[in-house]
């Protein structure tokens, strides 16, 4: 496996439909049908996290975005519109260049870079929404790919994603149906091989740290035709993760107890009102180790594998 996230064969190809980008007609035609159900997905859930007022022009602004994989700026655009402070990044430089142009001719104000998620990863960069939209299936070295997107994550920030499930039926659909009978993209887009399951990439993501909040399928409606959200995700779906706010308390137990989310590689539940002083949680967890004992006061009664900590990063 590779030290770099960068596939050059899915860089080229991609590079040499760059000009397409804004053709809803083009190469990129999928995408732009399947653009509003995303953006209003990425839209409503931040909404709620960050407790904005829908009704309002721009109700994202104040929030940073990272757009990995931006390609032309599909999803860039309007969430700046929305009043979100957006960076877009994409390997391809010919990407770039597209996506600039474009939002110079539009009159918005976009940081887009021609670099990878790991490369922002070590200048410390930290945003509240990272998005990681269609983009998993293509890179060279998937768990260091979703570690950089998951460290990028801003306490209380949200992480984004969207691929394809590895099944059957997605071999049928998504690649020979939409690549061979349909023609919605041109042959050799996708490699069925690199499709990942939900379970894979949840099973990633929560090992880097981040809690999975939602997850749901996305369906093509021919009738309508349009894309929308679906219980099934057995071909295109998307998975919705946030990392815990800096200083909030929870309760860790060992992998095999409950909770209702994950820190690395141990289950974690909210506790509120804890009065312990806050600690940090090993990178990587065995049963309930600690990089730091609590000091103070012992707390009343906790079970007897518990042990409680307050994230920060």
């Amino acid at each position: 496996m590779t030290d770099t996230t960068i596939n050059p064969d899915e860089i080229a190809k991609f590079s040499a439909m760059a000009d397409e980008w804004w053709d809803p007609n083009g190469k990129f035609k999928p995408l732009h049908k399947f653009n509003p159900v995303r953006l209003t997905y990425i839209r409503d859930k931040a909404l709620r996290q960050f407790g904005r007022d829908g009704a309002t022009t721009r109700p994202l602004e104040g929030l940073t975005v990272l757009d990995i994989g931006c390609g032309g700026g599909l999803l860039t655009e309007p969430l700046t519109r929305l009043g979100a402070t957006v960076t877009g990044i994409d390997a391809s430089a010919r990407n770039i260049a597209v996506a600039k142009l474009h939002a110079e001719r539009m009159g918005l104000d976009i940081a887009y870079r021609d670099t990878t998620s790991e490369a922002v990863v070590a200048e410390g960069a930290l945003f509240d929404i990272v998005l990681n939209m269609e983009v998993v299936e293509h890179v060279a070295n998937v768990p260091l790919y979703m570690k950089s997107c998951a460290d990028l994550v801003a306490p209380g920030g949200l992480l984004f994603s969207a691929t394809l499930n590895r099944t059957a039926r997605a071999l049928l659909f998504a690649k020979f149906g939409a690549e061979y009978v349909l023609g919605w993209l041109p042959r050799g887009t996708h490699d069925w091989n690199k499709f990942i399951t939900p379970d894979e990439l949840k099973a990633m993501i929560s090992r880097f740290g981040l809690k999975i909040t939602d997850e749901t399928g996305v369906v093509f409606h021919p009738l309508a035709d349009e894309w929308r959200t679906s219980r099934d995700m057995g071909i295109n779906y998307m998975v919705l993760a946030e990392r815990h706010a800096a200083n909030q308390k929870i309760r860790v137990h060992p992998i095999t107890g409950s909770g209702d989310a994950f820190v690395n590689s141990c289950r974690v539940s909210r506790m509120p009102g804890s009065t312990l002083p806050r600690v940090m949680a090993k990178s990587r967890i065995s049963g309930p180790s600690i990089t730091e004992k609590p000091t103070g006061p012992k707390p009343s009664a906790p079970a007897p594998d518990d042990v409680f900590v307050a994230l920060s990063r």
